[in-house]
């Protein structure tokens, strides 16, 4: 029975092989698209910006942006009611420590490191 399985799923591959090339031949084929190329005449070609900087030497001349033109202007963000009644109510905590480790002593003693030998003067 293995065999003939393993007949029939060869037969269902052939098959499959023979048919998805084609097809997936199909589906790829390009649709038709529209390219549009944008000329100085173009209303669209007037609202696109003019680069400042047209060779190194303009870059140059130009200098590093200004980090505080870049990142905009900050603003105060007022806290909303509900905000500033947990901060009215907050109360400073402290949590208790635990009892000490016993075993740290032991496991950092194990961890050090022997002395190196010393170094001969050269």
């Amino acid at each position: 029975m293995s065999k003939q399985m393993s007949r029939f799923m060869q037969a269902i591959l052939l098959v499959l092989g023979v048919m998805l090339p084609p097809g997936a031949a199909i589906a790829a084929a390009p649709q038709e698209a529209k390219t549009v190329t944008i000329t100085r005449d173009n209303p669209a070609a007037k609202t696109l910006l003019e680069p400042t900087a047209k060779t190194q030497e303009d870059l140059e001349k130009l200098g590093p942006l200004d980090w505080t033109k870049t990142i905009g202007t900050p603003r105060r963000v007022e806290p909303t009611a509900e905000e500033s009644k947990a901060l009215a109510n907050a109360k400073p905590q402290m949590s208790e420590g635990g009892p000490p480790d016993q075993e740290a002593e032991e496991a950092a003693r194990s961890q050090e490191l022997p002395e190196a030998p010393p170094r001969e003067r050269q």
